[in-house]
């Protein structure tokens, strides 16, 4: 049963892995330290602390905008949104002014992503 376990736990981390890695875009934190969650909240533990400007790798957010999924240096875990900015074309914005303009896209709590109809 305990390998059972582990090969399951395995399997989840390799699919937010890959998931993050094929979805992801270019982030960086704007916190002078930021908590890197194994959840989308406080009551997760906490799982790695970035400093500021960090490059992260984000694959999206919760559908209220205050936790993103990000990868920093391969491992998978969630940052609070609003110490998260984003590189884009029209310059550093931060996550609540892309989410505004749809340009975040959803993910759940497990990680995977939510198609919009």
């Amino acid at each position: 049963m305990k390998s059972l376990s582990i090969s399951i736990i395995a399997s989840v981390a390799f699919g937010l892995a890959a998931a993050t890695s094929a979805n992801a875009f270019m982030a960086f934190t704007s916190s002078k330290e930021l908590n890197l969650r194994a959840g989308p909240g406080e009551e997760f533990a906490i799982i790695g602390v970035m400093e500021r400007d960090v490059r992260v790798n984000m694959t999206g957010c919760v559908d209220d905008y205050t936790w993103c999924l990000v990868t920093v240096d391969g491992l998978v875990g969630w940052a609070f949104a609003r110490s998260i900015v984003l590189d884009t074309e029209e310059g550093i914005i931060h996550v609540y002014e892309a989410a505004e303009k749809d340009m975040i896209p959803i993910v759940g709590a497990d990680g995977v992503l939510i198609i919009k109809e």
